[in-house]
């Protein structure tokens, strides 16, 4: 999908980017600082979500939208403004603008009308559950679709837990039904879900079935993450059957992280994985020790190497929760907690949704830190949570915060943390904050940034009066004079 983000204003493209980066994942993301240079690309490029600020110099965002909408009528358009006048809204709304955003922007409220607009697309388009009936074949009363033999393909896109709104691919299954039957008359596509499709067509010579099947997975896997199956009917055999037994292939021998193709009879074997429970062992003593932020690099290692044996999804998730039940055991243990079996099933239920390498190291990091925060007191030490509390700040710092919270996150003495912290960098919590928050200040300055109560807030200070003293208490001078200095450069 084709994400436009147009922003006249330098230092507000940048913000808005990066909170877009998100996306980058799955679609492609477009930024102008010009709006015509928005429609020059819109002419090769048609996008399929616009998100443009109002007032703009040349040509407005209204002017733009209707520009845009000559090229893609079924563009999703999100405006930006200072103004929260609702003339503005309702000029958008008569043309079809889904979103009305005001400045400063929320990342949440920027993230959700994007997450919003991206699955009113998806669900606009055409996808395989509105191609066939997904009972077809289990109603039908068709004596040649009962008791014909024919070549199955049942194409599995991304995982079948995975969250919705998976990239609808350019390729149709009508398209891909008409490969699949390479000229024989006799042949369907039957829909299970978004996700799942079933394609089928009368017996054909082995070799062109398998070259044909090959060249459909190549083209799909180019899009998205795939996993494809093959198998035959017998004649007279139930097609529930059928159905069951690709699933089966698929559950016992796709890849984690990568796509898959399988032919009757392939089956992708186990790898040892000594070195990977090596690196499980130091997760343990690391989440032992309190050292929060080297467990997530080893963690970061322990997903890449997994990835990197192109191990199946399988193997994949009884070595992860293995793994679960080990960590929980030893360090429960400790803990005095009682292992709770349906708790452990219910925390690593995160495998039947991930498909990427990141998303599965995202959560062994939770999990982690799920172990982390219930071990007893005594057992972190306060200054191995430094550098996790140095992250924190840098994360959070436009935010409140106070050390206690964290003290009581992590269950140690507030006091204790605090001379730790102050050892390790010299200041204490609030003159770290502080400082770093008017290191954000000054960067939000030199790029471009001139009003001094925005750049207060976005370092997490709303009273502009206290912000301009907190800077002068720490630069020596005032933003506005700190500001003459950069311009002077």
């Amino acid at each position: 999908m084709n994400i436009y983000l147009v922003e006249d204003e330098h230092w507000s493209l940048i913000e808005l980017k990066a909170q877009l980066e998100v996306y980058k994942k799955h679609h492609t993301l477009f930024t102008f600082l010009d709006p015509r240079e928005a429609i020059k690309k819109g002419e090769e490029t048609p996008p399929d979500l616009v998100i443009t600020d109002i007032n703009m110099p040349g040509i407005s965002g209204l002017q733009l939208i209707e520009k845009l909408q000559e090229q893609n009528e079924e563009a999703k358009f999100i405006i930006l403004s200072v103004h929260s006048d609702f003339s503005y809204a309702q000029q958008g709304i008569k043309l079809g603008v889904r979103d009305y955003l005001t400045k400063p922007v929320e990342e949440k409220a920027l993230t959700e009308a994007v997450d919003e607009a991206i699955k009113e697309i998806h669900h606009s388009r055409p996808s395989f559950s509105s191609e066939v009936a997904s009972n077809v074949l289990f109603t039908s009363k068709d004596p040649v679709l009962q008791q014909e033999s024919y070549e199955v393909m049942y194409i599995l896109i991304g995982n079948w837990k995975a969250k919705d709104g998976w990239p609808v691919l350019t390729v149709s299954p009508a398209e891909i039904l008409a490969q699949f039957k390479a000229g024989n008359e006799k042949g369907s596509f039957v829909s299970l879900d978004e996700q799942r499709g079933l394609f089928f067509t009368k017996t054909a010579e082995k070799v062109e079935m398998e070259k044909t099947v090959e060249q459909i997975y190549r083209r799909i896997s180019e899009e998205a993450i795939v996993h494809v199956a093959v198998t035959e009917k017998a004649k007279e055999e139930n097609w529930k059957e059928v159905i069951n037994r690709l699933e089966t292939m698929l559950e016992e021998n796709r890849y984690f992280g990568r796509s898959t193709l399988l032919f009757p009879g392939q089956h992708h074997r186990d790898f040892e994985l000594d070195e990977e429970w090596m690196m499980v062992r130091r997760v343990e003593a690391s989440i032992r020790s309190g050292d929060y932020q080297q467990a997530e690099i080893i963690v970061e290692s322990l997903a890449a190497s997994l990835y990197q044996r192109r191990i199946t999804f399988r193997q994949l998730s009884v070595f992860l929760r293995n793994m679960y039940y080990a960590l929980m055991f030893k360090l429960q243990e400790e803990s005095k907690e009682r292992l709770h079996i349906e708790k452990a099933d219910m925390e690593t239920g995160f495998l039947r949704k991930v498909v990427y390498q990141e998303e599965t190291a995202a959560a062994i990091k939770q999990l982690t830190a799920n172990f982390m925060e219930r071990l007893p007191s005594e057992e972190i030490a306060p200054k191995q949570l430094i550098p996790r509390v140095l992250e924190w700040i840098h994360q959070e710092y436009a935010s409140s915060l106070t050390f206690q919270d964290f003290a009581q996150k992590y269950h140690v003495s507030l006091s204790y943390l605090s001379r730790e912290f102050k050892a390790q960098t010299g200041e204490t919590f609030s003159e770290y904050v502080m400082k770093y928050r008017v290191k954000k200040a000054k960067e939000y300055f030199a790029q471009g940034m001139t009003r001094t109560i925005d750049v207060g807030r976005l370092v997490g200070y709303e009273d502009e009066k206290y912000f301009r003293n907190i800077f002068k208490r720490v630069e020596g001078i005032s933003p506005a004079q700190y500001k003459r200095r950069i311009q002077g450069k």
